[in-house]
């Protein structure tokens, strides 16, 4: 029985030692993470946060140091991949919001930016996160802009009533009040347009009709109307 005792104070010494050794490995590889990342090395940071991330999968500074070396490389879908990894742990979510919610909001930001030409709808959901992340985001400028491209692309197609809805709702955003009365201009056009166009639709399935009985002058132009006034008795 003492023999059984003593074994496993042993076993459980052991055992101490061994976790100890872990966390102390942990902390040297971020802190040679941290190193190489102040010299720009951010292949060399990233290969050290990663081995301390093996040994503690859930270790905040390891992730933080991935996602931080991602975001300085210009590897935006990666930095986010391990963003949205953090903010997955409801404590890390809540007591770093103040750092993790800024680098997210600034990652959606910049990966619509560069997609703004080529993916507008995909940019529009990008640039709307980041809003939802900060209501002061630098993305209602650029969203802005992205709407109202959107707006005169469908101008020039003729699709009025979209254009009218892009530049509408581009007014709703926090921005300068010029570019706000712009929009509007736009939007009060393309509206004009867009009731010209389904009035004419109407009209047109009606147009013989109103030839017929006189109603409308088609080499005039113009509508034709009369009035009789009463006899006074």
């Amino acid at each position: 029985m003492k023999s059984f005792v003593q074994l496993s104070l042993v076993g459980l010494f052991g055992l101490s030692l061994l976790l100890t050794g872990c966390e102390a490995g942990k902390d040297d590889f971020i802190r040679e993470g941290r190193k190489a990342a102040r010299t720009q090395n951010y292949e060399e940071a990233l290969k050290q946060f990663k081995q301390a991330l093996a040994i503690a999968p859930d270790d905040y500074n390891a992730m933080w140091g991935i996602a931080d070396s991602y975001a300085r490389q210009g590897k935006l879908g990666d930095e986010a991949a391990m963003l949205h990894k953090i903010r997955e742990n409801e404590k890390f979510k809540k007591d770093y919001a103040g750092v993790l919610n800024p680098a997210l909001e600034t990652n959606y930001r910049k990966r619509a930016e560069a997609i703004m030409g080529s993916e507008p709808g995909k940019a529009e959901e990008l640039f709307r996160k980041a809003i939802k992340l900060n209501k002061k985001s630098e993305a209602h400028q650029s969203l802005a802009s992205l709407l109202m491209m959107n707006g005169d692309n469908f101008l020039r197609k003729a699709n009025f009533k979209e254009a009218a809805k892009a530049y509408k709702s581009a007014t709703k955003l926090r921005i300068a009040r010029k570019l706000r009365s712009k929009l509007k201009g736009k939007a009060e056009i393309a509206s004009f347009f867009a009731f010209k166009k389904g009035f004419q639709a109407r009209f047109d399935t009606v147009k013989a009709e109103l030839i017929a009985d006189g109603t409308y002058d088609e080499k005039q132009n113009v509508f034709v109307l009369s009035a009789e006034a009463e006899e006074e008795e």
